[in-house]
């Protein structure tokens, strides 16, 4: 064989391995993110988010989501100035979403209003993912081949 000819097939053996390496790490990587199971970290940890319907500066953004993630219950908080939304983690079963937002309105004068998920919302599933794009459909074929 010559030389060139060993080249190419070394370089295809890698490129191959590698890609089979990668595809079997997306299988297992879906496979582990889409199949419930309450050994999961923060699997009890549910989303809430307060949207501001006045301009917020960061110093008041920042002293409301301090004083949010004090509260007993709440595990984590983001608060997006530009966007005026504030999204927090908090354990359903210490704390509830209504009494955080009742909170929130006292201790600060900004309106706002709590960000309340419809049935038809939850019906079409995450507003992230594009149901007829690729990366949709392939995980859902993945997942679909462990149950």
């Amino acid at each position: 064989m010559s030389k060139n000819k060993k080249l190419f097939k070394k370089i295809a053996i890698w490129t191959v391995g590698i890609l089979g390496i990668s595809f079997i790490t997306l299988v297992v990587h879906i496979y582990l993110v889409t199949n419930p199971t309450d050994k999961l970290p923060n699997h009890d940890v549910y989303l809430s988010r307060i949207d501001f319907k006045e301009s917020i500066d960061s110093l008041e953004a920042n002293r409301i989501m301090n004083h949010i993630r004090t509260m007993k219950g709440v595990t984590n908080a983001h608060f997006n100035v530009p966007a005026g939304t504030l999204v927090y983690g908090y354990k359903k079963d210490i704390q509830d979403p209504q009494s955080i937002y009742e909170q929130v309105s006292k201790f600060t004068s900004l309106k706002s209003e709590r960000l309340i998920v419809t049935e038809e919302d939850i019906a079409k599933g995450c507003p992230a993912f594009d149901k007829s794009g690729f990366t949709y459909q392939f995980g859902q074929f993945v997942k679909n081949i462990f149950r």
